[in-house]
């Protein structure tokens, strides 16, 4: 069984994606993309910083080091 690649789908999802879309795409250098597991990433200088799926409800992930 294959991964689903098409990004958010339920209102809930969709809702906070643009919500997030909104703030990120407003930096610079920053792209949003669906990974290779159906997830919308957003990248700035090709690092993933924000992660988006929805399993079992909409999750969002933020990619940090310690100090922040």
């Amino acid at each position: 069984m294959g991964h689903d690649l098409s990004g958010m789908k339920t209102a809930e999802g969709i809702r906070i994606l643009e919500r997030v879309r909104s703030i990120c795409l407003n930096f610079p250098e920053v792209e949003e993309l669906i990974d290779g597991h159906g997830h919308t990433t957003f990248k700035a200088s090709g690092k993933s910083f924000i992660m988006m799926g929805e399993h079992n409800g909409a999750t969002l992930t933020f990619k940090s080091d310690l100090e922040n």
